[in-house]
């Protein structure tokens, strides 16, 4: 087993898709499947997003069988190595947000993008695959999105909109700041006062990541690709 989250169990298993090494991710209630199982099926394959094979029935549970991804998640790298270097930093996050792209392309808001969500396949080339799609939701023709969940105090992972029920984009661009903020500290801010401190420093990174942690999301980045190229001006 690889975890366990209230209702859900999450299994790595050799030899159910053939030649492959697959998870499954067991919800107690198949209902409460449904909507990670569409989500996972409207974005179909790339390589930034976990694949997901097959989708199965059984005893009233849901399983979701997906594709096995080895490599430490963001928080586990930065727990082993510390704070990344700025340029480490910045091909991460724009990998992260060109997955990201091509989930808002596909009219898809991820709405949980932090450091446990985010599995570093290459290190050295830069390279990443976004999971745990559970919280994702489909825009509608407003370019907004119904969210799965509302909290009347969010964690610093979340974006403030997580108190009202409609979210944008500009949701999924504030996680990838709070990532990019848990890379450059070699940490994840466990509070928001924590989270000030460090975008009170005035470096080039640092600035790109207060505009993306903006708490107004009018005042963020307007979309992925737009932040990607404030990463690569600043490095």
């Amino acid at each position: 087993m690889l975890r366990r989250r209230r209702s859900r169990i999450v299994y790595r298993i050799r030899g159910l898709v053939p030649g492959k090494t697959a998870v499954v991710k067991c919800y107690g209630n198949w209902r409460d499947a449904v909507p990670e199982r569409n989500i996972m099926r409207a974005y179909g394959q790339d390589r930034r997003l976990v694949r997901l094979y097959a989708w199965r029935v059984w005893g009233g549970r849901g399983y979701l069988i997906m594709e096995y991804v080895p490599g430490p998640t963001v928080n586990e790298l930065v727990r082993k190595m510390g704070p990344l270097p700025p340029e480490r930093v910045v091909a991460l996050a724009s990998d992260v947000l060109k997955g990201v792209e091509a989930l808002h392309r596909r009219g898809i808001i991820h709405g949980d993008l932090h450091g446990d969500n985010v599995i570093v396949t290459d290190l050295a080339r830069g390279k990443t695959k976004i999971i745990d799609f559970q919280h994702a939701v489909k825009m509608d023709r407003s370019g907004t999105a119904r969210a799965r969940r509302t909290l009347p105090i969010p964690p610093p992972h979340l974006a403030p909109e997580t108190r009202q029920r409609r979210i944008d984009p500009r949701y999924d661009i504030y996680g990838v700041g709070f990532l990019c903020a848990t890379m450059l500290a070699g940490e994840a801010a466990r509070t928001q006062a924590q989270l000030r401190r460090w975008l009170a420093n005035d470096s080039p990174l640092w600035r790109v990541i207060a505009v993306a942690l903006d708490p107004d999301p009018e005042n963020r980045f307007p979309s992925a690709a737009a932040m990607r190229r404030a990463l690569r001006a600043a490095n």
